[in-house]
């Protein structure tokens, strides 16, 4: 990377897609900002993962429904491919005994 700041005025820890809005907004006005993250991959409970060949899944990213539109849009995140879901998905829990709980949306 070239030009690289030596002093940030903010460090966000976790860049998960919380972490990844507030560096932005943060940036957007200014800031100089670093985000640290453990994993190898950006995005949190927002990320895809592959856990069988040819499956992959992501483990939280049907709550991303309650993204706030304002943020979609000041983030300008339709331009780079989000589309925003009916809110009225549904949510199940697999259990290993077939006891799966199912949350209705709506």
């Amino acid at each position: 990377m070239t030009n690289v700041p030596s002093q940030y005025d903010v460090v966000v820890v976790g860049g998960g897609h919380n972490g990844l809005i507030c560096a932005n907004y943060l940036a957007q006005s200014g800031r100089k900002v670093l985000v640290l993250e453990a994993n190898e991959s950006l995005g949190g409970a927002a990320t895809t993962r592959k856990f069988a060949d040819n499956y992959a899944v992501s483990g939280c990213a049907h709550w991303l429904f309650q993204l706030n539109p304002r943020v979609a849009s000041d983030l300008g995140l339709a331009k780079h491919g989000l589309k925003l879901a009916a809110r009225n998905l549904n949510t199940i829990a697999l259990a290993e005994n077939g006891n799966h709980l199912t949350i209705k949306g709506d």
